[in-house]
């Protein structure tokens, strides 16, 4: 939420262990959205990208929610990396 606009989607997510995860669209304000993130080995770390796809329902969407958006997606890769400096374990993930 910002402001006054508030916009929510929802995306499925396939978990394709030690490589990348695929997100498909679900709901939400758009007429398309694809997304992945993916790890790769890198020194002695692992260099994670995202990229994505997405086109608004509407051009009154996208006018209004571009900049939204793309503070979410900022806020989403920033919370990733404070995630996987904490050391926390991932909820969900587990086996049996």
């Amino acid at each position: 939420r910002r402001g006054p606009l508030h916009g929510e989607f929802t995306t499925r997510n396939t978990l394709e262990p030690d490589s990348r995860v695929l997100m498909s669209l679900v709901s939400g304000p758009f007429s398309t959205l694809q997304g992945e993130w993916r790890l790769s080995p890198a020194g002695e770390g692992t260099l994670v990208e995202l990229a994505l796809r997405f086109r608004f329902k509407s051009a009154l969407s996208g006018v209004l929610f571009d900049r939204i958006f793309a503070e979410t997606v900022s806020s989403l890769v920033d919370a990733f990396v404070v995630r996987s400096r904490s050391g926390a374990p991932a909820v969900g993930l587990a086996g049996p």
